[in-house]
């Protein structure tokens, strides 16, 4: 049981941190640490950590939208690589990561890319 509550606890920490370090870039310090605490102290994100693969799949979730974004800036094969294997394993961590499956074309077409 503690174990499964420290699992279930970083990774809430984990996702508010990514929050955080997305949120800097544009917002600055202060609006993105208000950011972060703002979702740990949300009632809907205390009870989705009460199912151990919630906090889980959105950091990975998170962590792979990020380092799609870091490629659509600047391709390059790690990247590509890094967000194949984030998203796989959201998908294998539970199901309702499959709409990352979408951010590829959704990226692509949206930036013109795929002209």
């Amino acid at each position: 049981r503690t174990a499964a509550l420290l699992f279930t606890g970083s990774c809430g920490w984990l996702l508010a941190l990514g929050v955080y370090g997305l949120a800097r870039r544009s917002a600055g310090v202060r609006p993105s640490a208000g950011g972060a605490l703002l979702l740990v102290a949300a009632a809907p994100f205390q009870s989705s950590l009460a199912v151990m693969a919630d906090g889980f799949t959105a950091a990975l979730t998170l962590g792979a939208a990020a380092v799609f974004g870091r490629w659509m800036e600047k391709p390059s094969g790690g990247a590509a690589l890094a967000f194949g294997g984030l998203a796989a394993l959201a998908l294998l961590a539970k199901g309702t990561a499959a709409p990352l499956a979408l951010v590829p074309a959704a990226g692509l077409l949206l930036s013109g890319r795929l002209a």
